[in-house]
């Protein structure tokens, strides 16, 4: 139940960004941040830092510079072709 407690304090405390995992370690009561580490690791499978990038940060909005356009509107936008003969 302990483990099941601090698993989940350390989760949520991964999720502020301006904790430092030794930070994290000694507020869940570590006395070292490897140790932590190391019963992170065993609870979830992942090391802490990776579980913060991979789980906690929000994949970047790609944003363009050109407006989107269905593609009804592109095709009729299209220059009309050539064939080469009159």
């Amino acid at each position: 139940l302990k483990d099941a407690l601090r698993r989940d304090a350390a989760i949520a405390h991964l999720a502020q960004p301006d904790l430092t995992l030794p930070e994290i370690a000694q507020r869940l009561g570590f006395s070292e941040a490897s140790t932590f580490h190391r019963a992170f690791k065993k609870w979830t499978g992942v090391a802490p830092g990776e579980y913060r990038l991979t789980r906690m940060v929000a994949p970047p909005t790609v944003r363009t510079a050109w407006p989107a356009t269905t593609s009804a509107s592109s095709s009729a936008a299209a220059p009309a072709r050539s064939t080469g003969s009159p």
